[in-house]
């Protein structure tokens, strides 16, 4: 009943528009082509950022928004003059429609082979094929059949009025070979996405996925491929222009064939579109199977949120290359995120949750808070994945997924942003994620880099800085005060005192860090108390001077790993090199809340990851550990993030 009452309608309005002056017809046309836009927010969406990724820096917002208009203008007024293809004609046409290079179709047509006319949906290309038709040279399109069948039928009734034949596509290789054997015109467009079994070309710097039908066909028929665009000049004026056929060497195989062919026809797409922007169709996605993938990381500032942001990116580039194994490129940028300051952070939190809705093409708004160089920087870059770490960047990265149409990745719960609006969460036990929510993943530990490669290079960095290379390595990753944990200077002592006591009981070196957190206090007593010791080979004062190969290579070259609790970022990367970790607890703030960190290190002390000690007790635990009972691999653990990833985002 829906679908003959909204046939219906279309039918009232082709009766009213064919009774209306033309100029005034297309003018309603713009008007309606203005409310759709409006309202069409989905298709919208993907013509700006389809322009975005195409474009890139070379458009500004607005020229963007200007171009997305201009699309629905130009549909608006191409469904007007097809509803009015009852009163098209010859008169119409010539009065109407120029065609530039005609001589070329006609020299093609002499050939007696077949032509087949490429085209894309470009202009009004319904009204290409109803003037080659009504200027003596019938074509056959290959048209895809409407959900709606009985506009269907009406729709494939007016491209038939003038002497076009439509093929229904899908069905139509026999009748299609037939008639170009009969020297007939056939019409393909070739501009839509093909899906992974298409042929992938270069389109705007990306590759994308084209039908490979045209040239397979006209190879095998020895027909012409001539290259056909029609653009709207002015109203309900249009401009066909016939370019030079697709000449390929002989011999090629039917892959080769359709690879370059297209790629020529797609090079001179590109071109048109260059000079007619908002003529082409935006609003498809083009690059739906498209194998290339950009990604860009919003970095707050804080070394342990970024170092989970490249684990995560690290997933997502193993998953790229297992799902893509054979093409596409996958590329990422770290953007750094500065706030002009704390106010301005504050007013950009209540801001962006209001306009994040209409953010799209609207970031100018948000330019009060960010640095400049900041704000142009993540503003003009466009990326496939947007991934983000800790609370400052959150609402930051659904702006720019609203911006790129994007997907989303955000490390721990969100304390501001709506977690529905993230592709994937990925947040950790201790946060207390929502269950059966399908973009969350929970994890027991903070995703991090370490894996064997990256273990490798960094201590093989790391080993040319040491002072001694003992066979026996005790790591010590020394963290500092928090929100609910704290340093006292004795307890620090004690721990240093222990692993001194350690390292000459085994004859092992010490590989001592502290982190940014550690306060300076601190130390000036790790210093004191290891910068003369015979055993320390190597310390590092990370808010002094902290090589970038200094953590990874610790942990690779260590046979035993100590780390402090106040950190899990800090035990993750223990655990997850899969060596002896053995973790004492930090002194523990009064009315603090709940000790997150402890509900992991408890998970994990069950699970025999850790072995938590007291630090009195440290040395003992050092010398005497087991190995026998050590099973939990890190390396596994990511495979949960991957595994994911892999299912989700690609």
């Amino acid at each position: 009943m829906k679908e003959y009452l909204f046939y219906l309608i279309i039918r009232l309005l082709c009766f009213v528009f064919n009774q209306l002056p033309l100029r005034f017809a297309l003018g309603c046309a713009r008007v309606f082509g203005a409310l759709i836009y409006l309202v069409n927010k989905k298709r919208r969406s993907i013509a700006y950022a389809n322009l975005k990724a195409a474009f890139k820096a070379e458009l500004s917002p607005r020229d963007r928004k200007r171009i997305v208009k201009g699309v629905y203008f130009n549909l608006a007024q191409s469904f007007i003059e097809v509803m009015r293809f009852p009163k098209i004609d010859k008169d119409y046409v010539e009065r109407y429609v120029s065609i530039e290079n005609r001589d070329i179709l006609e020299e093609a047509v002499s050939r007696k082979k077949g032509v087949v006319l490429l085209a894309a949906h470009f202009g009004n290309w319904e009204l290409l094929a109803l003037s080659g038709a009504i200027l003596g040279h019938p074509i056959h399109i290959i048209v895809k059949e409407q959900k709606l069948s009985r506009l269907n039928v009406l729709l494939n009734r007016y491209r038939e009025l003038r002497g076009a034949h439509t093929v229904s596509k899908g069905i139509s290789v026999k009748e299609i070979f037939k008639s170009l054997k009969e020297n007939k015109l056939v019409g393909i467009l070739a501009d839509q996405d093909a899906g992974r079994n298409g042929v992938f070309v270069n389109f705007f710097g990306r590759l994308t996925s084209s039908p490979r039908g045209a040239f397979e066909i006209a190879n095998k028929v020895g027909s012409v491929v001539l290259p056909v665009f029609m653009a709207r000049q002015n109203g309900p004026y249009h401009k066909i222009f016939i370019e030079n056929p697709i000449e390929l060497e002989k011999g090629l195989d039917g892959e080769s064939v359709s690879q370059k062919g297209l790629q020529i026809f797609t090079g001179l797409l590109e071109d048109y579109i260059k000079r007619y922007p908002s003529q082409w169709l935006w609003l498809h996605k083009r690059w739906k199977s498209c194998p290339d993938r950009t990604a860009v990381i919003l970095d707050d500032g804080k070394i342990g949120h970024l170092n989970q942001s490249l684990a995560i990116l690290k997933q997502l580039k193993r998953a790229h290359k297992d799902k893509f194994p054979h093409k596409g490129s996958f590329d990422a940028e770290i953007v750094r995120v500065e706030f002009k300051n704390k106010l301005c952070r504050f007013v950009f939190s209540v801001l962006a949750r209001v306009l994040l809705p209409c953010i799209q093409g609207n970031l100018e708004f948000l330019k009060f808070a960010f640095k400049e160089d900041s704000f142009l920087k993540f503003s003009s870059i466009y990326a496939d994945i947007i991934i983000s770490c800790g609370s400052s960047t959150e609402l930051l990265n659904l702006a720019l997924k609203k911006e790129n149409n994007a997907k989303s990745i955000i490390i721990m719960k969100p304390s501001v942003a709506p977690l529905k609006d993230f592709d994937l969460a990925v947040i950790s036990s201790h946060d207390s994620p929502p269950r059966a929510r399908p973009n969350v993943l929970e994890v027991l530990m903070s995703p991090n880099l370490i894996d064997e490669e990256y273990l490798n290079t960094n201590s093989a960095k790391l080993r040319e800085k040491l002072k001694q290379d003992k066979p026996i390595k005790i790591g010590l990753l020394l963290g500092g005060d928090s929100k609910r944990a704290y340093f006292e200077e004795s307890l620090v002592k004690s721990i240093i005192e222990q692993l001194k006591e350690a390292s000459l009981k085994i004859n092992a070196s010490l590989l001592v860090t502290t982190s940014r957190r550690t306060k300076a206090a601190i130390e000036d007593l790790v210093e004191k108390e290891l910068s003369g010791f015979a055993n320390c080979g190597l310390l590092v004062i990370a808010n002094k001077n902290n090589p970038d190969e200094a953590m990874g290579g610790i942990l690779g070259l260590s046979s035993i790993i100590v780390t402090s609790s106040d950190s899990i970022s800090m035990v993750s990367e223990a655990v997850s090199t899969a060596k002896p970790v053995v973790v004492f607890e930090a002194g523990r703030k009064s009315f603090s809340g709940r000790y997150k960190e402890k509900i992991i290190i408890d998970e994990l002390s069950r699970e025999g990851a850790i072995k938590l000690v007291k630090p009195s007790k440290l040395s003992d635990e050092i010398i005497g550990f087991s190995f026998r009972n050590f099973e939990i691999s890190g390396h596994a653990r990511s495979d949960k993030i991957y595994e994911y990833i892999l299912g989700r985002m690609f």
